[in-house]
């Protein structure tokens, strides 16, 4: 008897270790346009650190631009039910994991037991919307037209020394943000922000899906359950949003890990670019006072015009993060930040072209009028509400809809935008959180 009762414990200890040595399935899913490696990072940082035996990341890029229901479907149709399996869905990947908890859900069956959605715009990305009513493209032509009008006003050698490379590669600058957008999917930055671009770049059905108050967001938004468990990471990047996810873009696609400053580029130039127009604004209003005390009165209305002129290129470029803010969503309120002093024309813009003539020498006409002015204006800085630079917290959060979880459930990628999501450090950080839950999503270490 003895014996036997020791041959049944023996056998309770390797059931029990076989049990503490099994791995859980975790679904890696890419989002828009993404591939098998999109996840590498991740995926196979978290194979050797933790119990997972994770299948094939999915591979499906010809079907996320068949709008969310048909790659869902692909995805869950690939996928072998398992209770125990977590499905991780980054952007459109979040919304199709979620998707599929809502068929499960009409269908009373069980692809996998919760999911994790990292940067997903689960009440729609408002930046799809401002590309449909035209506001993202008029947001990149006023800078254009408000970066040129500086060195537009230049002369001769001044012009190509000075304001040609400024000029040149501020654009160039403006329009990338354009291929953060567009980056992967038309291969070019000088395509305009429109419908029929973006439903090429997107697929036509994906561009609808993924707009706020859509038909589909609508609909899955107010479905009314059961709900499976869920986690939510939030992409929260740090300003300027817009220049670091435009900078992300030259990294995005790459299975490495990211580095503090791969985000950096394009913040480091227009930091320069701002600093050589704020220099030739305050160069002509220097120059434009020292005429006006010789009464040179005409020369001194031709460099207040042109300080006007790069100001315009100045203050686009200190408030395009807002105007940025505004198209994805993320747009807070204002406050008071007190009061800067400056100088400004005494006379309207019609009387600076009259006085100072087509970039020519002055025009013989009375301008005793145009002089600068010293002024005081209030500053009002505007807030944002949190996003990736692409999509705003409260969508990634799902906020104001039954899909929405308890502040516990949620988790923070400090200072990681959209692009980076996929293999920043901030997110494995995250991800261990999750994994290091005591419920559900507990997953042990190896």
């Amino acid at each position: 008897m003895k014996k036997y009762f020791l041959c049944f414990l023996g056998c309770l200890a390797a059931i029990g270790m076989a049990s503490a040595q099994s791995t859980r399935p975790v679904h890696w899913v890419h989002g828009l346009n993404g591939s098998s490696t999109t996840w590498n990072f991740h995926k196979s940082y978290f194979e050797s650190a933790r119990r997972i035996d994770g299948p094939a990341s999915y591979n499906s890029t010809g079907l996320t631009n068949l709008g969310v229901v048909s790659y869902s479907n692909a995805v869950r149709s690939a996928m072998i039910p398992n209770a125990n399996a977590i499905a991780i869905g980054h952007s459109m990947g979040g919304v199709t994991v979620r998707d599929i908890a809502r068929y499960d859900a009409i269908n009373s069956t069980t692809t996998f037991g919760g999911f994790i959605a990292a940067g997903a715009p689960l009440t729609g990305a408002k930046i799809l919307n401002s590309i449909s009513n035209g506001s993202a493209e008029n947001f990149i032509l006023n800078g254009v037209d408000e970066i040129v009008r500086g060195p537009a006003t230049a002369l001769g050698l001044y012009n190509f020394f000075v304001a040609g490379e400024p000029v040149i590669s501020s654009v160039l600058l403006i329009k990338s943000i354009r291929k953060g957008i567009l980056k992967f999917f038309l291969g070019s930055f000088d395509f305009p922000l429109n419908d029929t671009h973006a439903g090429s770049a997107f697929g036509v059905q994906t561009f609808d899906d993924l707009k706020e108050n859509s038909a589909y967001m609508n609909a899955v938004n107010t479905f009314s359950g059961p709900y499976k468990d869920r986690l939510f990471i939030y992409g929260n990047e740090s300003s300027p949003i817009h220049w670091r996810l435009a900078s992300s873009t030259l990294k995005s696609g790459s299975g490495a890990s990211w580095t503090s400053t791969d985000d950096e580029y394009l913040v480091n130039l227009a930091s320069n670019f701002r600093s050589v127009y704020n220099t030739q604004n305050t160069l002509n209003i220097t120059a434009a006072i020292l005429a006006y005390s010789t009464f040179n009165f005409g020369v001194g209305a031709g460099h207040t015009y042109m300080a006007s002129q790069w100001r315009k290129g100045r203050d686009w470029l200190d408030m395009s993060e807002s105007y940025w803010a505004g198209l994805i969503g993320a747009h807070g309120t204002t406050y008071y930040a007190g009061m800067i002093d400056t100088y400004e024309d005494q006379c309207d813009m019609p009387r600076f072209e009259e006085c100072f003539g087509n970039g020519d020498d002055p025009v013989t006409v009375d301008c005793e009028d145009c002089t600068v002015v010293p002024v005081t204006y209030a500053v009002w800085i505007p807030t944002q509400t949190g996003s990736d630079g692409l999509v705003a917290v409260y969508s990634q959060l799902a906020e104001g809809t039954p899909w929405a979880v308890s502040s516990g459930r949620t988790y923070q990628a400090v200072n990681v935008n959209h692009m980076e999501m996929r293999g920043h450090t901030h997110m494995t950080t995250e991800l261990s959180h999750c994994f290091d839950r005591l419920d559900f999503f507990s997953t042990p270490l190896w």
